[in-house]
């Protein structure tokens, strides 16, 4: 037997009979029976004091009173999220989103036009991440710089995770988050459920939904955590566990009714177009389109209903961005052409009031004429891209699409009715007829090159006979 040895002395102090046990409260434990005098000073020795019942630190109350105090630099943020590779991409209201093919930067009118709906009782920033070429680090960054108390960004299909992580973001900092677009407005409950980070889904046409939203919202106590929303129309949203859409909100009847867009807003000197030297940005001069393609996304935001914004608005638009310096415009209509009147009128006023501008629009070659095409010339327009899907009826026949309409003597398709399939010929009878056409042709430039050839061989002929004499 080991006998128990006097307690060694260390760095002058001689080791107690008792020491602290390691249970972290200074409570001194008896020596285990057995221990050695000269292992007594090891802590390790001591017995592990009893188990105790769990009482996990909550941080929760201290987290909220840091939210209920934190400062927002912005109420609302209104955001185009960065891409997903760092390249350019193509978001809008109602259009699919798409990688931009030809490095073309897409103006975001449609962030524009919902700041003014709430703009000056909120105060409102708008972030086009990709215009400015942000990357996610970047705007991650921003969003804890701002911490918004309310979030609104665009979705595209293609895009969808992608703009979920900016609904992510900023959940974490506190804001209600919300989204439209085309993709949101036809799977609201296949959006919810998948993202439990995105509040609010705005269906079809974006800007009453919102500002009612917001302004409901803004009214609730801080701690309110799940209003009752279901008086507001074209919204989908969630009742505690479940997820509830509300009846379709009508269309905007007058679209003369919405506030200028706040351009000023936008980064206007990083929109870029293929052919235009400069910054440029869009005007939206109408919504809807008299055609039936079954392909147009315009179905879902828009669907039958044509409305137009009055001539008049639109130079006012003219003016606000000549003002901020922007001389080149895109006429932004799913078919600027649609209404005869409002053309020639708006290109009148163009041309009246003096403005300096250069324009774009689109159309199809059946809703112009020539007299409206010369004005549009006078009023700055130099551009147009035409739809022309296909030059094959069974195609468009396919697509739901009008074919283009034989142009009648004293027929001006631009006040017409909406394109008919009346007056198209066969596709065979239409290749038959490019054949002659081109043999015609080819015919007629032979006929010119033998012509010309005798011409020259006769004048030198003469030139070698009065040489010779």
């Amino acid at each position: 037997m080991v006998d128990k040895l006097d307690l060694p002395v260390i760095n002058g102090v001689q080791a107690p009979d008792e020491v602290p046990a390691a249970n972290g409260r200074g409570v001194t434990a008896p020596a285990r029976p057995g221990v050695t005098r000269e292992l007594s000073h090891n802590l390790g020795t001591r017995p592990v004091a009893r188990l105790r019942t769990a009482r996990y630190p909550d941080a929760g109350p201290a987290i909220r009173n840091a939210r209920r105090e934190r400062v927002s630099k912005v109420d609302v943020l209104l955001v185009n999220p960065p891409s997903p590779d760092g390249a350019i991409w193509i978001r809008s209201q109602h259009r699919v989103g798409r990688p931009s093919r030809e490095n073309m930067i897409w103006p975001q009118v449609s962030l524009a036009q919902l700041a003014a709906m709430i703009h000056p009782r909120f105060s409102v920033e708008i972030v086009d991440a990709i215009a400015e070429r942000m990357t996610w680090q970047q705007f991650e960054e921003l969003l804890r710089d701002r911490r918004p108390r309310f979030y609104i960004t665009q979705v595209t299909a293609p895009t969808l995770t992608n703009d979920m992580y900016g609904a992510f973001l900023a959940k974490s900092v506190g804001a209600w988050t919300m989204a439209f677009g085309t993709h949101v407005t036809p799977m609201v409950r296949e959006t919810l459920e998948p993202f439990p980070a995105l509040d609010f889904v705005l269906r079809g046409e974006p800007e009453y939904t919102f500002k009612e939203l917001l302004e409901f919202v803004a009214e609730l106590p801080e701690d309110e955590q799940s209003p009752d929303l279901s008086q507001i129309k074209g919204l989908g949203w969630r009742k505690q566990s479940e997820i509830v859409v509300n009846e379709d909100r009508p269309f905007v009847e007058s679209l003369d009714e919405l506030p200028m867009p706040l351009h000023h807003l936008l980064p206007l000197d990083k929109y870029r177009i293929p052919l235009v030297k400069g910054a440029y940005t869009f005007i939206v001069t109408g919504r809807g389109c008299t055609a039936g393609c079954s392909y147009c996304i315009k179905h879902v935001s828009y669907q039958w209903s044509v409305r137009l914004r009055s001539p008049e608005k639109i130079v006012e638009e003219l003016w606000i961005l000549n003002r901020l310096g922007i001389h080149s415009v895109h006429m932004y209509a799913d078919l600027f052409t649609v209404n005869r009147d409002q053309v020639v009128t708006l290109c009148k006023l163009i041309i009246q009031h003096g403005l300096k501008v250069r324009w774009t629009c689109n159309s199809r070659v059946d809703y112009v004429d020539e007299e409206m095409l010369r004005l549009m010339g006078k009023a700055g327009c130099w551009m147009i891209s035409w739809g022309i899907e296909s030059g094959n009826e069974t195609i468009l026949k396919m697509l739901a699409r009008a074919p283009i309409r034989r142009r009648r003597s004293g027929h001006s398709p631009g006040r017409s009715r909406p394109a008919s399939r009346t007056g198209v010929t066969s596709s065979s009878a239409c290749r038959a007829r490019r054949r002659r056409r081109f043999w015609k042709r080819s015919t007629s430039q032979r006929s010119c090159r033998s012509i010309l050839h005798s011409s020259t061989s006769r004048r030198r002929t003469r030139a070698r006979r009065s040489s010779s004499r």
